[in-house]
Protein backbone atom coordinates (compact mmCIF):
# COMPACT_ATOMS: atom_id res chain seq x y z
CA UNK A 1 0.00 0.00 0.00
CA UNK A 2 1.18 3.50 -0.82
CA UNK A 3 2.56 5.25 2.26
CA UNK A 4 0.18 8.15 1.62
CA UNK A 5 -2.78 5.80 1.86
CA UNK A 6 -1.44 4.35 5.10
CA UNK A 7 -1.09 7.81 6.62
CA UNK A 8 -4.57 8.80 5.45
CA UNK A 9 -6.14 5.66 6.91
CA UNK A 10 -4.31 6.17 10.20
CA UNK A 11 -5.57 9.75 10.41
CA UNK A 12 -9.15 8.96 9.36
CA UNK A 13 -9.85 5.22 9.82
CA UNK A 14 -13.02 3.35 8.92
CA UNK A 15 -14.04 1.02 11.76
CA UNK A 16 -16.83 -1.62 11.91
CA UNK A 17 -18.95 -1.49 15.07
CA UNK A 18 -18.83 -4.85 16.94
CA UNK A 19 -22.14 -6.67 17.20
CA UNK A 20 -21.27 -8.99 20.12
CA UNK A 21 -18.69 -7.08 22.16
CA UNK A 22 -18.60 -3.65 23.74
CA UNK A 23 -18.08 -0.65 21.51
CA UNK A 24 -15.23 1.57 22.69
CA UNK A 25 -15.35 5.22 21.76
CA UNK A 26 -12.23 7.13 20.76
CA UNK A 27 -9.81 7.35 23.67
CA UNK A 28 -7.57 10.02 22.16
CA UNK A 29 -8.25 13.09 20.06
CA UNK A 30 -9.05 12.33 16.46
CA UNK A 31 -11.81 11.28 14.10
CA UNK A 32 -13.04 8.17 12.35
CA UNK A 33 -15.96 6.75 10.41
CA UNK A 34 -17.95 3.95 12.03
CA UNK A 35 -20.03 1.45 10.06
CA UNK A 36 -22.97 0.32 12.18
CA UNK A 37 -26.17 -1.65 11.66
CA UNK A 38 -28.06 1.65 11.65
CA UNK A 39 -25.76 3.54 9.28
CA UNK A 40 -22.41 5.24 8.95
CA UNK A 41 -21.39 7.55 11.83
CA UNK A 42 -18.78 10.27 12.10
CA UNK A 43 -16.98 10.14 15.44
CA UNK A 44 -14.87 13.07 16.63
CA UNK A 45 -12.99 13.46 19.90
CA UNK A 46 -11.66 16.95 20.64
CA UNK A 47 -10.26 18.36 23.91
CA UNK A 48 -13.50 20.37 24.25
CA UNK A 49 -16.14 18.03 22.86
CA UNK A 50 -17.08 14.51 21.76
CA UNK A 51 -19.52 13.82 18.92
CA UNK A 52 -20.92 10.69 17.32
CA UNK A 53 -23.39 11.49 14.54
CA UNK A 54 -24.94 9.51 11.66
CA UNK A 55 -23.86 10.79 8.26
CA UNK A 56 -25.35 8.16 5.93
CA UNK A 57 -27.92 5.37 5.88
CA UNK A 58 -27.08 2.07 4.24
CA UNK A 59 -29.68 0.61 1.83
CA UNK A 60 -28.94 -2.96 2.92
CA UNK A 61 -28.60 -5.03 6.10
CA UNK A 62 -25.16 -5.21 7.71
CA UNK A 63 -23.82 -7.60 10.39
CA UNK A 64 -22.50 -4.79 12.56
CA UNK A 65 -23.70 -3.51 15.94
CA UNK A 66 -26.07 -0.63 16.66
CA UNK A 67 -24.85 2.82 17.67
CA UNK A 68 -26.46 5.73 19.47
CA UNK A 69 -25.82 9.39 18.74
CA UNK A 70 -23.80 11.43 21.23
CA UNK A 71 -23.01 15.13 21.60
CA UNK A 72 -21.00 16.21 24.66
CA UNK A 73 -19.11 19.46 25.30
CA UNK A 74 -17.14 20.62 28.30
CA UNK A 75 -18.45 23.75 30.10
CA UNK A 76 -16.95 27.09 29.02
CA UNK A 77 -16.40 29.72 31.74
CA UNK A 78 -19.01 32.49 31.62
CA UNK A 79 -16.26 35.06 32.09
CA UNK A 80 -14.77 34.13 28.71
CA UNK A 81 -18.04 34.87 26.93
CA UNK A 82 -18.43 38.02 29.02
CA UNK A 83 -14.95 39.26 28.07
CA UNK A 84 -15.71 38.84 24.37
CA UNK A 85 -19.12 40.48 24.82
CA UNK A 86 -17.45 43.54 26.32
CA UNK A 87 -14.95 43.70 23.46
CA UNK A 88 -17.66 43.25 20.81
CA UNK A 89 -19.79 45.90 22.50
CA UNK A 90 -16.90 48.36 22.27
CA UNK A 91 -16.73 47.77 18.50
CA UNK A 92 -20.43 48.44 17.77
CA UNK A 93 -21.96 48.92 15.28
CA UNK A 94 -19.18 46.91 13.60
CA UNK A 95 -18.62 43.18 13.97
CA UNK A 96 -15.79 41.63 15.99
CA UNK A 97 -14.15 38.21 16.11
CA UNK A 98 -11.91 36.08 18.28
CA UNK A 99 -11.45 32.68 19.86
CA UNK A 100 -11.63 31.14 23.30
CA UNK A 101 -8.62 28.88 23.72
CA UNK A 102 -8.55 25.85 26.02
CA UNK A 103 -5.16 24.99 27.53
CA UNK A 104 -5.69 21.34 28.36
CA UNK A 105 -2.64 20.59 30.50
CA UNK A 106 -3.46 23.57 32.74
CA UNK A 107 -7.26 23.20 32.53
CA UNK A 108 -7.29 26.94 31.81
CA UNK A 109 -8.90 29.28 29.26
CA UNK A 110 -7.76 32.36 27.32
CA UNK A 111 -9.54 34.83 25.05
CA UNK A 112 -7.74 35.87 21.87
CA UNK A 113 -9.26 38.88 20.08
CA UNK A 114 -8.50 39.11 16.35
CA UNK A 115 -7.23 42.29 14.73
CA UNK A 116 -9.50 42.95 11.73
CA UNK A 117 -8.10 43.52 8.25
CA UNK A 118 -11.48 44.76 7.09
CA UNK A 119 -14.57 45.39 9.20
CA UNK A 120 -18.06 46.86 8.94
CA UNK A 121 -21.57 46.49 10.27
CA UNK A 122 -22.08 43.17 8.46
CA UNK A 123 -18.63 41.70 7.93
CA UNK A 124 -15.24 41.18 9.50
CA UNK A 125 -12.11 39.62 7.99
CA UNK A 126 -8.90 38.79 9.82
CA UNK A 127 -5.80 36.64 9.96
CA UNK A 128 -5.91 33.81 12.50
CA UNK A 129 -2.71 33.47 14.56
CA UNK A 130 -1.30 29.98 15.00
CA UNK A 131 -2.18 28.24 18.24
CA UNK A 132 0.59 27.69 20.76
CA UNK A 133 1.74 24.18 21.67
CA UNK A 134 -0.78 22.68 24.06
CA UNK A 135 -3.58 25.06 23.03
CA UNK A 136 -6.88 23.92 21.53
CA UNK A 137 -9.55 25.99 19.84
CA UNK A 138 -12.32 25.91 22.42
CA UNK A 139 -14.82 28.31 20.83
CA UNK A 140 -14.68 30.26 17.58
CA UNK A 141 -16.68 33.39 18.43
CA UNK A 142 -17.76 36.49 16.52
CA UNK A 143 -20.41 39.17 16.77
CA UNK A 144 -23.12 40.24 14.33
CA UNK A 145 -23.51 43.75 15.65
CA UNK A 146 -27.15 44.73 15.85
CA UNK A 147 -28.25 41.95 13.49
CA UNK A 148 -29.92 38.70 14.58
CA UNK A 149 -27.88 35.93 16.28
CA UNK A 150 -27.68 33.49 13.37
CA UNK A 151 -25.02 31.91 11.19
CA UNK A 152 -24.85 33.52 7.77
CA UNK A 153 -24.12 31.90 4.42
CA UNK A 154 -20.60 33.29 4.69
CA UNK A 155 -20.29 31.66 8.13
CA UNK A 156 -21.41 28.35 6.61
CA UNK A 157 -18.76 28.70 3.90
CA UNK A 158 -16.03 29.64 6.38
CA UNK A 159 -16.93 26.76 8.72
CA UNK A 160 -17.49 24.06 6.09
CA UNK A 161 -14.02 22.48 6.35
CA UNK A 162 -13.43 22.95 10.07
CA UNK A 163 -14.09 20.94 13.21
CA UNK A 164 -14.92 23.30 16.05
CA UNK A 165 -17.51 24.82 18.36
CA UNK A 166 -18.78 28.17 17.04
CA UNK A 167 -20.73 30.97 18.71
CA UNK A 168 -22.34 34.14 17.34
CA UNK A 169 -23.21 37.00 19.70
CA UNK A 170 -25.79 39.64 18.78
CA UNK A 171 -26.77 43.00 20.24
CA UNK A 172 -30.06 43.15 18.33
CA UNK A 173 -31.85 43.83 21.61
CA UNK A 174 -29.66 46.88 22.17
CA UNK A 175 -26.84 47.34 24.63
CA UNK A 176 -29.07 46.22 27.49
CA UNK A 177 -29.16 42.62 26.34
CA UNK A 178 -27.47 40.13 24.05
CA UNK A 179 -28.40 36.88 22.37
CA UNK A 180 -26.19 33.93 21.46
CA UNK A 181 -26.37 31.19 18.86
CA UNK A 182 -24.07 28.17 18.94
CA UNK A 183 -23.29 25.11 16.86
CA UNK A 184 -20.77 22.35 16.35
CA UNK A 185 -19.06 22.37 12.96
CA UNK A 186 -18.00 18.94 11.72
CA UNK A 187 -16.53 19.09 8.23
CA UNK A 188 -19.63 20.71 6.78
CA UNK A 189 -22.12 19.13 9.18
CA UNK A 190 -23.64 21.73 11.51
CA UNK A 191 -25.24 20.68 14.79
CA UNK A 192 -27.28 23.44 16.50
CA UNK A 193 -26.55 23.77 20.21
CA UNK A 194 -28.60 25.14 23.07
CA UNK A 195 -26.84 27.16 25.77
CA UNK A 196 -27.51 26.91 29.47
CA UNK A 197 -25.76 29.09 32.02
CA UNK A 198 -25.14 27.34 35.32
CA UNK A 199 -23.37 29.44 37.97
CA UNK A 200 -20.01 30.33 36.40
CA UNK A 201 -20.08 28.12 33.29
CA UNK A 202 -21.91 27.88 29.97
CA UNK A 203 -23.08 24.36 29.12
CA UNK A 204 -23.61 23.46 25.46
CA UNK A 205 -26.28 20.84 24.71
CA UNK A 206 -27.60 19.59 21.39
CA UNK A 207 -30.62 21.67 20.43
CA UNK A 208 -33.77 19.69 19.72
CA UNK A 209 -35.04 21.12 16.45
Amino acid sequence: MDIRDKIMQQQFPLVPVPAFSEFRSLQSNGQRLLTAKNGVFLEVKHPCFYVRKPVARLPFETPFGLLEEAVEAIPVPVKMIQQFKEHAQSQLPNEAAGRIVYIQDQDAWRLDVYTPKSVGISHVSYDIPALQVGDSLGVDIHSHGYFAPMFSKQDDLDDSLETKLAVVISFNKGNSGVELAARLCLRGIFIPLALQSLQDAIHFKEAKV
